[in-house]
């Protein structure tokens, strides 16, 4: 159901500004950290919100879910594009615990049952280095989001659609074998309304470290924090050249 409202001047306007800062960037030369940016995760990840909403499927009753904890798995990847662009994409699949009440006319029943959630991004992304150490991150994409719970009594709270995102982010090269990473991402379906069936631009927050064991192979944590939070795991597997700057 794609019910957002029309108006998407803010996102496109920031989508613009980063574009022109990316490009504005590339004028300085710097030389770059030892960050791969040709890579692939696997991972596993618990998730936790507190999403509320209400439907009446029939005259007299109404149906109330409040969304709880779950777990998934997650699957990203990075292509270096020459020196500092570079493609991403990622996926996310999460089982989640939801509870609902089902009130009528005659009584309230409660019950509990388990709904999907399902992310996806892909982004098109430019690296500028500060330093030898740090690189700046600037990212442009499209986010999709789907959460898929079935039905209780009639009722459907199934909400789903695509939108424009923007992320700015900061990968700093702590130690030889030690990665630091912060990031915020912005879209049109940061946010939903579960009773509405309908989704709202949102910002989601993310932080983390990767341990490489090896240059080619890191072990990562981080966590998200937005509408629904996050904390995954996962392994990094790089390919081929490592250095954004060709060294």
């Amino acid at each position: 159901m794609r019910n957002r409202p029309v108006d998407r001047l803010h996102w496109t306007q920031v989508l613009v500004f980063t574009l022109a800062l990316a490009l504005a960037l590339t004028a300085t030369r710097v030389r770059a950290s030892d960050l791969s940016y040709t890579f692939v995760d696997f991972g596993a990840l618990g998730v936790d919100s507190s999403l509320t909403g209400q439907q009446s499927p029939a005259p007299g009753q109404t149906v109330s879910v409040t969304t709880q904890k779950g777990d998934g798995l997650g699957v990203a990847g990075s292509l270096a594009l020459g020196k500092r662009f570079y493609l991403a994409g990622s996926y996310r699949s999460a089982v989640m615990d939801v509870n609902a009440v089902v009130t009528s006319r005659l009584a309230t029943a409660a019950t509990s049952g388990n709904f999907d959630l399902l992310l996806t991004r892909f982004g098109f992304g430019y690296v500028q280095p500060i330093g030898q150490r740090l690189d700046f991150v600037v990212e442009l994409g499209r986010d999709k989001a789907e959460y898929d719970f079935g039905s209780f009594a009639g009722e459907s709270f199934d909400v789903e659609d695509t939108a424009l995102a923007a992320e700015l982010g900061l990968r700093f090269h702590a130690t030889k074998g030690l990665e630091l990473f912060v990031a915020a991402r912005g879209s049109d379906v940061g946010q939903v309304d579960l009773t509405r069936r309908r989704f709202d631009s949102g910002t989601e927050v993310s932080a983390g470290l990767r341990f490489y064991f090896f240059e080619d192979l890191g072990l990562g944590v981080d966590y998200r924090s937005g509408d629904v939070n996050s904390l995954a795991l996962s392994l990094r597997f790089g390919f081929g050249e490592l250095h954004v700057g060709g060294r």
